[in-house]
Parts: structure tokens; C-alpha cells; sequence
């Protein structure tokens, strides 16, 4: 930029940055320094992780006049476990050697207790369970007939012996369950 000296005699000035050293910018778990061509002010660094991991974080980085690293210091985590159907993920750190587990809505559960485990090529270690019906099992013992039935947790489940003529007050009463069951557990 100009200053004017006298506001006669436009002059040059040049701004100097001495030598700015801002050390050694670090090198991510499961990741490497991909090109670094120094440390001092104005030079860069960019990452890059190994094969399946994926980089977060800045890429490039570049040494500033203050003596520190632009940007924020990369990591190098495992892609994301896979999803299960009615499951929830626990945990969300995927670095490397982390561990998360897998819980089921409400009405499900768990195939097998599961831990997965971030490991070496940024792939999750242990199997992915599943979240499968709970069941309640219902033994009735209805005019001298024993059978077993299975049913979804939650259902509700009526028995009536037939009759040649069911009261008013039965089918009320009926009635009057079915309404009070659809509005507690289905809304």
C-alpha cells in the first residue's frame, strides 16, 4: 500500500513476515500426510486417509503469520454401521477402536446382544443383529380344548363363549373395551 510522505512523495511499503514456523502439523490415526511442503508461514499440508476410512476435518491445512495451522486437525473414522429396521444406533464416535450397540423400538427386541467395534481397515467388527416381534404366549383352556397361541406384544385379545343370545350389556361392554383399547395403545 502508499503513504504519502509531505503528500508529495508516494512510497512503497512492503509488508515482512519473518520466519514463522508453525511445527509439525500431525498426522491422523489411519490417515498420512499426503504432500507437506513445510512448516513455516504460507506452506501447506493436505491428508488423506487410508482405504476405508473416511477423512473429517479440513483436508488442507496452511501455516498462518500467527505461528498456527489453519483450519481444524483432521480424523480419520469408520464409515457409519448399518442401520437396523425398528432399531436405534447407540453411539456416535467412529474412531477408530470406538464401540457402539443397537437398541429396538418399543415392541421389538434385540436378535443378540451386539457390540460392533471400529477396527483396523475402518470396518465395524461383530455381527449386525436384528430387531425382531416380541411375543407373548397365551395357553387357553376353552371347553376342554388346550392350544397355544402367539401374539404380538401389546394386542389385545378377547375371548367369548357363544351363546344362542348375547346380552345388550355383553356387546356394550365389548364395545366399550374396544374403543377404550384403540384409544390407549393406538393413539
Amino acid at each position: 500500500f502508499e503513504i504519502e510522505i509531505l503528500k508529495t512523495f508516494p512510497v512503497l511499503v512492503t509488508l515482512w513476515h519473518p520466519s514463522v514456523q508453525c511445527g509439525n502439523p500431525g498426522t491422523p490415526s489411519n490417515g498420512r500426510v499426503y504432500r507437506l511442503d513445510g512448516t513455516t508461514f504460507s506452506h501447506s499440508v493436505i491428508y488423506s486417509c487410508l482405504d476405508g476410512y473416511l477423512l473429517s476435518g479440513s483436508t488442507t491445512r496452511q501455516c498462518q503469520a500467527n505461528g498456527t495451522w489453519s483450519g481444524t486437525a483432521p480424523n480419520c473414522t469408520c464409515k457409519s454401521p448399518p442401520p437396523i429396521s425398528n432399531g436405534l444406533l447407540e453411539g456416535r464416535d467412529f474412531e477408530w477402536g470406538t464401540s457402539v450397540s443397537y437398541s429396538c423400538s418399543p415392541g421389538y427386541e434385540l436378535s443378540f446382544p451386539a457390540i460392533l467395534t471400529c477396527v483396523g481397515n475402518g470396518t465395524w467388527s461383530g455381527e449386525v443383529p436384528q430387531c425382531l416381534r416380541e411375543y407373548c404366549t397365551t395357553l387357553l383352556i376353552l371347553i376342554k380344548l388346550t392350544t397355544s397361541f402367539l401374539y404380538h406384544k401389546g394386542t389385545l385379545v378377547l375371548f367369548a363363549r357363544k351363546r344362542k343370545h348375547t346380552s345388550d350389556f355383553v356387546k356394550v361392554l365389548i364395545f366399550f373395551l374396544l374403543v377404550l383399547f384403540r384409544f390407549y395403545f393406538i393413539s
